[in-house]
C-alpha cells in the first residue's frame, strides 16, 4: 500500500472543467489587459489555446462553453475565423 500514490483532493479539483475553465479565462485576462494597455481593441488566441476540430478553432472541449459564455456575458465578442487562401487558417479573435 505505501507504493499507491493516491490523487490529491487538489488534484481533483484541477480536473473540474469549471476550474480549469476559471484558470484558462485568466490567462486570457492577462493577454486581453496587456493588448487594452498597448491601445488595442481585440486579441487573436494563441494556436496552443485553441483546440482544432473539422478545420475550426474552438476553446478547448471540457470548457468551451464555459469560456465563450463567460466572455459573452463580459461583453466580449467572439469571432471564430476560418479562412481558405493558398493554406487555410482558423483561429479565435475576442474583442472588446
Amino acid at each position: 500500500m505505501s507504493d499507491y500514490k493516491m490523487l490529491t483532493a487538489e488534484e481533483a479539483r484541477a480536473l473540474n472543467p469549471k476550474n480549469a475553465a476559471i484558470e484558462y479565462i485568466k490567462q486570457l485576462e492577462v493577454r486581453i489587459k496587456d493588448a487594452a494597455l498597448n491601445g488595442h481593441s481585440s486579441i487573436r488566441v494563441p494556436y496552443d489555446m485553441t483546440e482544432y476540430k473539422n478545420g475550426s478553432a474552438k476553446f478547448p472541449s471540457p470548457i468551451h462553453e464555459i469560456v465563450d459564455k463567460t466572455l459573452k456575458n463580459n461583453g466580449y465578442k467572439i469571432e471564430y475565423a476560418y479562412v481558405e487562401k493558398q493554406f487555410v487558417d482558423s483561429y479565435i479573435v475576442i474583442s472588446w
